[in-house]
């Protein structure tokens, strides 16, 4: 286990144990919610929501909404995500495409998004 030591004043010393964090892989998820749920609000992230916020130029509280089911990201919104958790390649495709996937509103187009995104499961496994 590490430990940290901080100065917050001259005279005072804390030691701040730190807490390795298990960041699961994107591909474990079929929900872009449940994704941002486990990276923003998991044990061990104090600040990740309002950091993320700060980086996509909206509220924490619009993150929240995202996050409880109430509203929906928009692709520009998922891209600067992605960015942000510095998902590359397939991750960032993947993170993407379950954007779009819950975005969707055809039944069609959401059945083929969600074969393509178990194919790049299936493919990561």
């Amino acid at each position: 286990m590490q430990y940290v030591y901080f100065n917050i004043v001259k005279k005072y010393q804390y030691l701040v144990k730190l807490v390795p964090m298990k960041t699961r892989s994107v591909f474990e998820f079929d929900s872009y919610k449940k994704l941002m749920a486990n990276r923003l609000s998991s044990e061990g992230s104090r600040g990740q929501l309002s950091r993320a916020a700060e980086a996509l130029n909206c509220q924490p509280s619009f993150l929240s909404r995202v996050i409880k089911a109430e509203i929906h990201l928009t692709p520009d919104h998922a891209f600067l995500l992605s960015e942000f958790w510095r998902l590359a390649g397939d991750e960032a495709e993947y993170f993407q495409l379950l954007v779009d996937t819950e975005r969707a509103s055809n039944p069609k187009y959401r059945s083929a998004l969600r074969a393509k995104a178990a194919l790049m499961r299936e493919k990561h496994e």
